[in-house]
């Protein structure tokens, strides 16, 4: 669902956690990537409209000048989007 939707990526990260952030009892190498997207938004409506659900759902954090959001991937990996942390 997600190949469907246009989006620019500007950054890709991983993330090795020595703990699991997501409560399951599943031993995971990465715990997150994430994007950064411009109109971030616009982008999750428009995830929302095609049925995806958010972890976290679109946010402000004005104190970091951040726009964020979490959705989980079928198999359960764990995708930031981002828009604010490249100008960083």
């Amino acid at each position: 669902m997600l190949r469907r939707l246009a989006c620019a990526v500007l950054v890709a990260t991983l993330t090795v956690p020595t703990i699991s952030l997501s409560g399951s009892d599943q031993a995971r190498s990465i715990d997150h990537i994430g994007f950064e997207i411009k109109g971030l938004e616009g982008f999750c409506k428009k995830l929302e409209a095609a049925g995806v659900t958010f972890e976290v759902p679109y946010r402000e954090v004005a104190q970091l000048g951040l726009k964020l959001a979490f959705i989980v991937d079928p198999v359960g990996t764990r995708i930031e989007l981002t828009e604010g942390l490249a100008r960083r």
